[in-house]
């Protein structure tokens, strides 16, 4: 069997501009693909036939549904050229995602920033629907503009689920946010997405306030 012959076809069933420089795409798979997907912070990969290279991007739904949503930046977009009732060859859900077993019971404190929110959302979808399996929750939310930051208008309904969200534009950073807030890191364990410089920061920020390196992880 050729490499070409082991992609699964995706169809675009939904499109839209999520926030600025985003959009949010909602791609129908076969069964299996989306049984394939188990954990939160996982990836695709898609095959446009636009570009030569393939399109890694972390899943921003939460495992167990029948279909899969992405949040694209606009380097990725040009490359898919997206619309609706398009489709694109992919590969099955993959990589380690999140370790989300080490969180339960336990505070957890989230961190993003533009379009690393992707994964980051499928973990708060998870939470919420596994919502007694954790403590409080904290998500630290880092965009240029008010406009760049996506899925705002989910905030009111991850309230109402005890997600308590800190959003930020472009200073102060999401770790000095973290640092100013009241938000501890005893009994918690941190969830990470973005630049290296971000993590870096947010990683410091974090140990200064006590919590273990150990217990700050990436999707993979």
């Amino acid at each position: 069997m050729t490499e070409e012959q082991t992609h699964q076809t995706a169809k675009v069933i939904k499109i839209k501009e999520e926030s600025t420089g985003l959009l949010a795409a909602t791609l129908e798979v076969a069964a299996d693909v989306s049984a394939a997907y188990s954990k939160p912070g996982q990836y695709i990969v898609l095959h446009p036939e636009t570009s030569e290279k393939p399109v890694f991007m972390a899943l921003a739904s939460a495992p167990g549904h029948t279909e899969l949503e992405l949040l694209i930046g606009q380097p990725a977009a040009e490359k898919l050229q997206f619309t609706e009732g398009s489709t694109v060859r992919i590969d099955p859900p993959a990589g380690n995602g999140y370790p989300v077993d080490l969180a339960k019971g336990k505070n957890v404190i989230l961190f993003a920033v533009g379009s690393g929110m992707s994964p980051i959302r499928s973990l708060i979808e998870y939470i919420r629907a596994n919502r007694n399996d954790f403590l409080n929750v904290d998500v630290f939310l880092g965009a240029h503009t008010e406009e760049s930051h996506p899925y705002r208008q989910h905030d009111e309904a991850w309230a109402a689920d005890n997600i308590s969200i800190h959003r930020t534009t472009s200073r102060p950073w999401v770790q000095d946010v973290f640092r100013n807030s009241s938000v501890s890191a005893e009994n918690a364990v941190a969830f990470v997405c973005g630049m290296k410089e971000m993590v870096n920061g947010v990683t410091e920020a974090l140990t200064d306030a006590g919590m273990n390196a150990d217990l700050i992880r990436q999707n993979y």
